[in-house]
């Protein structure tokens, strides 16, 4: 079942949206062109479509775009979230995924993996994907 992510912003760099594409890609996500993604991807022959992991592929990728949105010169013009999933995950049962740390959680290649827009030092997005997802914190209290 999947989550659909529509949006349109102005005042971004190419190579800052490219950025956004190849992120949501690394989380799972598929591409569908013109600023939309769907997770999980749909299933290409004899490619397995990964399963829904809300904790560690949806979420982080909306709190991500939330802080592309805040981002200084950008402005978001619209945006959609199309939702028709179900999801979970119980530990007695050991039924789903929970949330895993940084170097736990499966990336995927982005099918712009030769484009240096989204990867200006050859490999610098990713780590800095890896690097972002770890340094999440839970807010302490002031």
């Amino acid at each position: 079942m999947p989550v659909v992510l529509s949006f349109d912003v102005t005042g971004a760099e190419a190579s800052e949206t490219a950025r956004v594409r190849s992120f949501f890609e690394r989380l799972g996500w598929e591409d569908l062109g013109a600023n939309t993604f769907r997770y999980p991807r749909i299933g290409k022959p004899g490619v397995e479509s990964p399963p829904e992991d809300w904790f560690n592929h949806v979420v982080p990728a909306l709190m991500l775009f939330r802080a592309f949105a805040l981002a200084a010169p950008h402005r978001v013009n619209s945006v959609t979230l199309d939702v028709n999933s179900s999801t979970g995950y119980r530990r007695a049962s050991s039924y789903g995924t929970p949330p895993l740390g940084a170097d736990e959680i499966s990336l995927f290649e982005p099918h712009r993996s030769a484009s240096a827009a989204y990867d200006e030092a050859g490999d610098g997005a990713w780590f800095a994907l890896e690097e972002w997802l770890g340094e999440i914190r839970f807010p302490k209290p002031t």
